[in-house]
């Protein structure tokens, strides 16, 4: 197991922002590990990424627990982009923030993602890839996920089976067969979301205390290109 009294990961804890011109993180695995951060964040790859480029990374048969911060499948707070990820048969909790089966907070692109048999849970923001997104999130598979928030202020505790709460597009995202539930706003695809494009939701269950929708809970945007079938 990895134990931190502050942030843990599978692979690094914090990506040194001050050697940012040759980082990288390329073609990492961590399989059957426990991970938990006692008082900050718990990642399956890193917690705190300012520019390493994540390519070609997996988690699997894994438990990653944050007791006081952001629990997420891959990275925690990343700035960098993420490309070819994927979280199977992980569990990913946060007991007191937001959470995300590839990131919890997530600034840039992350494409080419897969998240299958995993449940996620946090108190906020929590999503099938991400808790909360700023960045593009595009060519996604959720397949088999149960999404969760918890808090009982039901403030921010958005949830999606791709993102809780996206405030850049997401395209190209397929979720199937998973159950997503929030205690304020929640969607197949997004509980709050900015431009939503080519989205399938298929065999989903959302539920919501406040306003559920199939793909999305609340959105001032447009949704295009969307397909929802066997969805309660």
């Amino acid at each position: 197991s990895i134990y931190g009294s502050g942030c843990a990961a599978g692979i690094v804890a914090i990506m040194n922002p001050y050697e940012l011109a040759t980082s990288s993180i390329d073609n990492v695995t961590v399989t059957g590990s426990t991970i938990v951060g006692k008082s900050s964040h718990a990642a399956g790859i890193v917690c705190v990424d300012f520019a390493a480029n994540i390519t070609t990374a997996k988690v699997k048969d894994s438990t990653i627990t944050a007791n006081a911060s952001t629990a997420s499948g891959i990275a925690g707070i990343i700035f960098a982009t993420m490309n070819d990820v994927e979280v199977d048969n992980t569990t990913i909790t946060s007991g007191t923030d937001m959470a995300g089966g590839i990131s919890a907070n997530p600034k840039s692109t992350i494409t080419n993602v897969k998240v299958k048999d995993t449940n996620v849970s946090g108190q906020r923001c929590t999503g099938g890839v991400a808790g909360i997104s700023s960045g593009i999130i595009d060519q996604v598979e959720v397949d088999n996920v149960e999404v969760t928030t918890e808090s009982q202020s039901g403030a921010n505790c958005l949830a999606g089976g791709v993102a809780g709460c996206a405030l850049n597009t997401v395209s190209n995202a397929e979720v199937k067969d998973s159950t997503i539930t929030g205690k304020d706003l929640a969607g197949g695809a997004t509980g709050f979301a900015s431009t939503l494009n080519g989205i399938t939701i298929d065999n989903v269950n959302v539920n919501a205390e406040n306003c559920a929708g199939g793909v999305v809970g609340c959105t001032p945007s447009p949704i295009t290109n969307v397909n929802v079938k066997d969805s309660t």
